[in-house]
């Protein structure tokens, strides 16, 4: 290669490296993992996890369950690389969406958890398997996105698209994963700031939540919910 060549070559390369670094737009709530999106795919930190989060992923994508990031593997910069879910999020907002207190979403939200659940229950795991929680498969167990909250959610109009940010998926029971998801989602919290708004519920919501889930994490919340 002439000098020439190689020059023109290395400029190539940092007209492209520039362009997308320009074209690289912060993602709302990336604060913390330095996620940002270039395109249709999401760049972010990976972490000791992330070989084990992406088999999960793989997992979910050949099972045919929607709703999930797909795993795209690793930039140069050794980010991890996931497919961008379309749609509105809450970001940094203050002020809660609607269809967060929706009850036709809370329905959604029991149905998309409980198809990882089921798809997750047969996932055999790497050997060297490795998650945020430092927990390892069990029988009987499923790998649960462990933080399926409102602001981890994607809507499309009033239909849930999935979740984002699996860093912190890790193996559980299946009570574990849905207790969390409904204190937020019923709600099993405390009221929320007088800025935001309360769900009046009729209770079909909560009902249908639980429908979509199995006995014993039926029980569970059920018990919750009396408390």
């Amino acid at each position: 290669m002439s000098p020439s060549t190689r020059q023109n070559s290395v400029s190539l390369l940092l007209e492209v490296r520039y362009a997308t670094a320009m074209s690289e737009e912060t993602l709302p709530g990336g604060n913390t993992d330095g996620a940002v999106r270039i395109g249709g795919v999401v760049h972010k930190r990976a972490a000791p996890w992330t070989p084990t989060v992406h088999a999960l992923l793989r997992h979910l994508e050949y099972a045919g369950v929607d709703g999930v990031p797909r795993a795209l593997g690793f930039d140069e910069q050794g980010r991890q690389m996931l497919t961008y879910l379309h749609g509105e999020v809450i970001g940094d907002s203050v002020c809660w969406p609607a269809w967060v207190y929706a009850e036709a979403t809370l329905i959604q939200v029991g149905q998309w958890m409980r198809r990882i659940h089921d798809a997750t229950a047969v996932f055999i795991p790497p050997t060297d398997e490795r998650w945020f929680t430092g927990r390892t498969m069990q029988p009987g167990w499923i790998v649960g996105h462990q933080d399926a909250a409102p602001y981890n959610a994607v809507m499309d109009g009033d239909r849930l698209v999935g979740f984002f940010d699996w860093d912190t998926a890790g193996p559980s029971p299946r009570d574990d994963d849905l207790a969390f998801s409904a204190l937020l989602w019923v709600p099993l919290t405390v009221p929320m700031p007088a800025s935001r708004k309360t769900r009046t519920m009729s209770g079909i919501g909560p009902a249908a939540f639980i429908c979509c889930l199995t006995p014993t994490a039926t029980r569970a919340i059920v018990g919750a919910l009396a408390r």
